[in-house]
């Protein structure tokens, strides 16, 4: 699923409830070079989250943030996350979900499968 670009990771992520996704993408939003301009891309993702997502990056790229990007994202994003169904003490781990390399598969069928990243036992 490295394939998705970022607005499209954002976008199935809060269609399919895939909090990992909406997470590495808003990641990938703030930290590309390019500039986030278009209306296309606030459509996908919502007005409310392309703002939110914006005011980040340019903390993040002015070196603004006295918190970790994860923790930031868990603050900035906390309503979203919540109604996806991450809750609090998740939001608040948020940096560890970026560091890992958990990417979850969607069968053919719409039900979620869960693939296990290198750090997850079982």
């Amino acid at each position: 699923m490295n394939s998705l670009g970022a607005v499209e990771r954002v976008h199935l992520g809060k269609h399919y409830v895939i909090v990992a996704w909406v997470v590495s993408g808003l990641e990938r939003l703030i930290k590309q070079p390019e500039t986030i301009h278009s209306a296309d891309t606030a459509e996908k993702i919502s007005g409310d989250t392309a703002v939110r997502l914006c005011r980040l990056r340019e903390d993040y790229r002015q070196s603004r943030l006295v918190v970790s990007l994860g923790s930031a994202l868990g603050q900035v994003f906390s309503e979203e996350l919540r109604a996806l169904g991450m809750g609090d003490d998740a939001i608040k781990g948020i940096g560890a979900l970026l560091e890992s390399d958990y990417e979850p598969n969607i069968s053919k069928s719409g039900g979620k499968k869960k693939k296990k990243g290198k750090n997850q036992v079982g």
